[in-house]
């Protein structure tokens, strides 16, 4: 299988980082490059106030950051899904 290696690459990479927070952004980068993404983010939502309390991301400038969690957040609309 072709893509096999990236497949158990992702899934190291994500194990990896349930143990150890600090390789979140590795375990986003070996799960962006099996999709053939551009980046990746991981966000935890806090639910009282359905606001981002944790924002990891790999491929996106850490420019865009402040301004995503602070205006942009609330307007995602996986947000209200992911309350439920």
């Amino acid at each position: 299988m072709p893509g096999s290696d990236l497949f158990l690459q992702a899934i190291d990479a994500v194990y990896a980082s349930g143990l150890d927070n600090t390789r979140v952004p590795q375990a986003l980068e070996a799960t962006s490059r099996l999709l053939g993404a551009s980046g990746a983010i991981l966000e935890v939502i806090d639910k009282p106030t359905q606001r981002p309390v944790e924002f990891c991301s790999v491929g996106l400038p850490d420019v865009a950051r402040v301004p995503y969690i602070e205006q942009f957040a609330a307007l995602n609309p996986r947000i209200p899904f992911a309350l439920r």
